[in-house]
């Protein structure tokens, strides 16, 4: 039984662990916090748990899922017993079983924590059979419900050839042949003839034709060594370890030991898990519904924001299109969902690998490293590609940085007064070190770096400049009049190829109503509204394409789908044995959806027109520049267009369901009675018609 002083120790080893966490995970607090505080009661009373504790990590890739585990076993001490498996790979199971019935054959029930990585790749793919089985076998599954797995000592089922081997072991001592330490000393002549055994030639003298037959009389062969093998493993690691033991036995002795080996191969021997703890640990993209777009220009906030939204029912749905329900349900419930980083976080990681790089060199060669403002900013703007994690951000600092110390240093060399502090600062495509010497400046070089996505970003002072900035201040328009939202930014370049701007709001509606939808399919004809006005009709472009498709796709589904439209049912195609559905046979619903979709161009060139001043204001600021935020677009609509002013602070929904809902109740009971009061009546009324 543990002692108090145990008990205190571990807790707090255990505080220090979570606090030291968060100095080097960023972002992550709370899932540190419930990692620690799931995990408090194994690592103080595993014998307690009658089965394995599993907690399940989901995220995208590059957040320090298990980063965060392996670290999280150094400081409680359990490196040791920590074991990490690709679920990936197609030797996963196998891997498991051989590991852990090594690990668990001397001492079975030991607590162990275990990582399956990579989960998501354990199950079926989409293409897959619904029946078909995962490509986790078995053992997996048994090890995550109760802990315990069954392993049979045989591998290759060579059950005739060890079972031949003992019948014809017993019937040459039958014969009456003797054996001593592994070797027959009697009756050697019948064992020989019984067995079959031939003689081993050694040739005396090279070239000539004298010989000599010798006999070895191992009662038990070489030949069945390799065999064997397969069925002592672990005990015995190398034919030699087996050679070494059978020559300790006589012949009664060897074939209680066959049969022994034989009937464990036939039994299988159950290690027990129950005490460990697991972690399952996956990349769930599909739960994350914006993780594939690796636009670098996409907002980390905005991201964190839709991943704080992801629930534990939307990664069980996620979950059920690779794994049955049963399989799942071993899962447990202790689901943790990794929040996407924000921009805070990538910048505390950048801030930390800075600071990491200049106390390293610092104590190698006491040469103090500082990284100016501009740096982070550099490195923030190559390095952050919200879908991908922090795995580019160290990729671009190895790339900026840390490759090209060594002529930092060796441009240090050359000074008569050796620098005590080197400060790297960025000037276009160069990154220029200043290396100063007691607050005297001893002189400086530059290097220069391939700063791609900044290059990308940068504005052209060309027509295709002019037509995005018209075009996305056109959908800006109608965000701000229509739909009274403010952009949080309006970008005319990115550094994505395929995408030359886009109009960012990060305040989504969270309820789809008729109204809002009409309005964001207006939205979606504003930029080519805004072209038609600005440009003229013959010379509108076919940047349009995603918008239209999108609005078509919105107009089809309000009409046919939800029932928004005329008609309040759900449209299907035709298709043979179908007769349990609406057909738009007469093509109605058709004509519903083209004559909505014209009258919102319509009302999108009507809005562009009347507020065709602050279209050409917004294409101005972005025809000279990448992009403008949120705080510049308030301040132009203040100073120039105070009229749309009160969007800037009155930035939501005019309809509220709940004020909606509360007005209606109070007006009803002020005609007589409330609800509430109707309510047995209204029941009285449903059991009378029951009857």
């Amino acid at each position: 039984m543990m002692n108090k002083k145990e008990l205190s120790e571990k807790r707090k080893m255990l505080q220090n662990a979570r606090v030291e966490l968060k100095k080097e995970f960023f972002g992550i607090d709370n899932i540190i916090d419930e990692v620690c505080r799931i995990i408090e009661s194994w690592v103080l009373f595993p014998d307690m748990q009658e089965r394995p504790l599993i907690i399940n990590l989901w995220g995208m890739t590059g957040v320090g899922k298990t980063a965060l585990i392996k670290r999280l076993a150094e400081l409680i001490e359990k490196s040791n017993v920590l074991f990490r498996f690709d679920m990936g790979s197609n030797s996963a199971s196998w891997s498991i079983r051989e590991t852990l019935s090594e690990l668990l054959e001397k001492e079975n029930s030991k607590p162990l924590i275990l990582v399956l990585d990579e989960f998501q790749n354990a199950g079926n793919s989409k293409s897959d059979n619904e029946n078909s089985e995962s490509k986790v076998s078995r053992v997996v599954w048994d090890l995550l419900d109760s802990g315990q797995f069954n392993v049979s000592s045989f591998r290759y089922y060579n059950f005739e050839k060890l079972q031949r081997l003992i019948f014809a072991s017993q019937a040459i001592l039958n014969k009456g042949i003797s054996v001593q330490k592994g070797k027959v000393v009697s009756g050697k002549s019948v064992f020989r003839k019984y067995m079959d055994i031939s003689p081993s030639v050694y040739h005396l003298s090279p070239g000539k034709a004298c010989r000599q037959e010798e006999y070895d009389d191992y009662f038990v062969e070489n030949t069945h060594l390799n065999n064997l093998l397969d069925f002592l493993w672990p005990h015995f690691k190398t034919e030699f370890e087996i050679r070494d033991f059978l020559n300790t036995l006589n012949g009664k002795q060897t074939v209680q030991f066959l049969q022994e080996t034989f009937e464990k191969s036939i039994t299988p021997r159950t290690f027990d898990c129950s005490k460990s703890v697991v972690f399952i640990i996956g990349n769930l993209d599909d739960a994350y519904s914006m993780s594939g777009d690796y636009n670098p220009d996409m907002s980390a906030d905005d991201f964190h924001e839709e991943s704080l939204k992801i629930t534990r029912s939307d990664i069980k749905k996620v979950l059920s299109w690779s794994f049955r329900h049963e399989q799942i349900a071993r899962l447990g419930n202790i689901h943790l969902i990794y929040p996407s980083l924000n921009s805070q976080a990538y910048k505390r990681i950048i801030a930390e690998s800075l600071n990491k790089i200049s106390h390293n060199y610092f104590q190698k060669h006491h040469l103090e490293f500082v990284f100016s403002k501009s740096i982070h900013e550099m490195i923030y703007a190559e390095g952050v590609t919200p879908a991908q994690g922090v795995r580019p951000i160290q990729s671009t600092i190895n790339q900026l940085i840390v490759s090209n110390i060594g002529q930092v240093i060796n441009q240090m060399s050359k000074f008569r007064k050796k620098p005590d502090r080197a400060v790297f600062s960025v000037t276009d495509e160069n990154v220029v070190v200043q290396f100063i010497q007691n607050n005297v400046h001893l002189g400086s070089m530059q290097y220069a770096v391939d700063l791609e996505i900044s290059r990308l970003r940068k504005i052209r002072h060309d027509d295709n400049q002019a037509i995005v900035a018209v075009h996305e201040s056109g959908h800006a328009v109608i965000d701000i009049v229509l739909l009274k939202m403010i952009p949080d930014r309006i970008l005319s370049r990115t550094a994505d190829a395929s995408v030359n701007g886009f109009v960012d709001i990060s305040n989504k509606r969270e309820f789809h109503s008729v109204t809002i939808i009409r309005n964001e399919i207006v939205s979606l004809f504003g930029g080519m509204a805004a072209e038609e006005i600005i440009f003229g009709h013959e010379h509108v472009t076919a940047g349009s394409g995603s918008d239209l498709t999108q609005a078509t796709r919105r107009a089809t589904a309000m009409i046919r789908n939800r029932g928004m439209g005329s008609f309040p049912g759900m449209v299907n195609l035709p298709q043979p044995m179908l007769n349990d559905g609406y057909l738009d046979l007469d093509g109605a619903l058709n004509k519903e959806i083209k004559a909505l979709l014209q009258a919102s161009y319509a009302q999108a060139l009507k809005i562009i027109r009347e507020n065709q001043a602050l279209v050409l204001a917004l294409a101005a600021l972005l025809n000279e520049n990448a992009a403008i935020s949120k705080p510049q677009i308030i301040q132009l609509l203040q100073s120039q267009f105070p009229h749309l002013a009160p969007f800037c602070v009155n930035n939501h929904a005019d309809f509220s369901y709940r004020d909606h809902l509360l007005r209606k109740c109070a007006t009803h009971s002020t005609q007589g009675t409330t609800l509430t009061a109707q309510m047995p009546g209204l029941v009285l009324n449903m059991e009378k018609l029951e009857k």
